[in-house]
């Protein structure tokens, strides 16, 4: 059984993914869990737990790949925050993930810098 996390504000739900062959090659290089306070502390215990309990041999194998970091709040904006810090872009180097975060740095430079480029409707 393959559980997806899904965080809202504090909250954290997970969700069992359907057992299909898409689902069981699906190549993850780093999962980042943060929160502020010790929500991720508790929440990633009670992952391995339960994948001891459930005998989630992906899970146990790949538990390096778990990335803690601390965030200011559980809302989407402190994804910005996090995505910044440098453990986070190093761990992320070699990932997709970096690009999109670079493009993502740039595209806010652009938009204090030149505020006319970018507009709605």
């Amino acid at each position: 059984m393959y559980c997806r996390c899904l965080h809202v504000r504090l909250y954290t739900y997970v969700l069992p993914l359907p057992s299909t062959d898409c689902a069981r090659t699906l190549v993850v290089k780093v999962v980042l869990l943060a929160s502020p306070g010790f929500v991720r502390e508790q929440f990633a215990e009670f992952l391995f737990l339960r994948a001891v309990k459930q005998d989630l041999k992906v899970l146990l194998e790949n538990r390096g790949k778990f990335l803690q970091v601390h965030s200011s709040s559980g809302h989407k904006h402190s994804l910005t925050e996090v995505l910044t810090d440098p453990a986070v872009t190093a761990r992320l180097s070699d990932t997709k993930a970096a690009a999109e975060i670079k493009a993502l740095g740039d595209f806010y430079k652009m938009l204090q810098h030149e505020p006319d480029r970018a507009f709605y409707g």
